[in-house]
């Protein structure tokens, strides 16, 4: 007969913790960090930093058609990195040209959206339409998008402000995608990823960048490193990335603290289940 001292070992009461201490707890590493500043220092994945050096290393004024395939669904995972990597745009050192586009029709709305929660860091010497050009949403999916790829015109006769394509100095020489430099992707959709790279890469040969959400990250593993030298992974990859450009204290941070925390709980939860389990399982064998 086993005794009360041994029912009662720490085993027992790890395995016996009431699933409302453990949600207050993850409330706590979820709302603490949103509320009290703090600096984690992040290591930096090789995937981000490939994300982060491909765009550098473009040649003075190289083209980028930035999508953004941003949704009230995905937006708590992808609204972090798509304003990260737009700041990284409008200031990276090449004076690169940023044209957006949106593949979901509720996209330039959240795009605004997440334009008032973030810091977007626009240069003063920017100048809408010569250095950036904002489009709406395309229809059609694939076919939509291999449309834009052979005449953007076709497909976007006027900006998302309704000048018309031909007022727009910047584009009077980008028609195609045969003028892109390079492609960049945020989404949680996977098949954005593959029907852009059928088009934009298989026909066009633009090389592709992929900013995916955490729980679609799979979708974006066949093409790293070759076709898409890197990729930006949910709120941590933003942060990441964040840090890669020397920006600090920005709500792009405090999210990516909050996930930090939230996964650390998870990770020793996890553990000590596991450990806990094992322990109890030897005890009753011997």
């Amino acid at each position: 007969m086993t005794s009360s001292s041994e029912e009662n070992t720490i085993w027992d009461k790890l395995m016996s913790i009431p699933d409302n201490a453990i949600q207050v707890v993850f409330l706590l590493c979820m709302i603490v960090p949103l509320l009290v500043p703090m600096t984690i220092p992040y290591g930096v994945t090789p995937p981000t930093k490939a994300f982060y050096d491909t765009i550098n290393a473009l040649p003075e004024g190289s083209v980028v058609l930035y999508s953004m395939q941003l949704i009230p669904f995905n937006y708590g995972d992808c609204a972090a990195a798509t304003a990260s990597i737009f700041n990284l745009l409008l200031n990276a050192p090449n004076n690169l040209r940023v044209i957006l586009v949106f593949p979901a029709s509720d996209g330039p709305l959240m795009f605004d959206i997440m334009s008032a929660d973030y810091e977007i860091l626009m240069p003063e010497w920017r100048k809408y339409g010569e250095d950036w050009v904002r489009f709406g949403y395309y229809a059609g999916m694939e076919q939509g998008f291999a449309t834009l790829c052979d005449d953007m015109k076709t497909i976007f006769p006027s900006d998302y402000f309704d000048n018309p394509f031909d007022d727009l100095p910047m584009m009077s020489d980008i028609k195609s995608a045969a003028d892109w430099d390079l492609l960049i992707e945020v989404t949680s959709y996977t098949a954005i990823v593959d029907y852009e790279v059928r088009q934009a890469y298989g026909r066009y040969g633009v090389p592709c960048l992929f900013a995916p959400a955490g729980m679609t990250v799979m979708s974006i593993i066949p093409y790293y490193p070759h076709i898409s030298k890197g990729f930006v992974m949910g709120l941590s990859g933003a942060a990441q990335l964040n840090s890669l450009q020397g920006i600090s204290g920005t709500l792009v941070d405090l999210m990516g603290n909050s996930f930090s925390f939230m996964t650390l709980e998870a990770f020793i939860l996890a553990i000590l289940g596991i450990v806990s389990g094992y322990m109890l399982r030897h005890r009753r064998s011997t």
